[in-house]
């Protein structure tokens, strides 16, 4: 049984990362406390946000790569 649940054990359920028996506990004390799951739905909005970006690095990085790579090309 979950004595105190953490920020670590909001961010593993919502990752998917419990236990099936620790994911039923922790969704029984989210649903039966407000602050909780306030706490639990602004986790899943952040995770959303870095889910839903793009990354890419600057084509002058890509360029910078390639030169160093000629240059170091036996």
């Amino acid at each position: 049984m979950i004595q105190t649940i953490t920020q670590t054990d909001l961010l593993r359920q919502l990752y998917k990362e419990t236990s099936i028996d620790e994911s039923y506990e922790l969704e029984n004390c989210i649903r039966q406390d407000e602050n909780l799951k306030k706490e639990y739905l602004q986790l899943n909005e952040v995770k959303t946000a870095l889910d839903s970006l793009i990354l890419s690095p600057n084509d002058s990085t890509i360029e910078n790569i390639l030169n160093y790579s000629r240059q170091t090309k036996l």
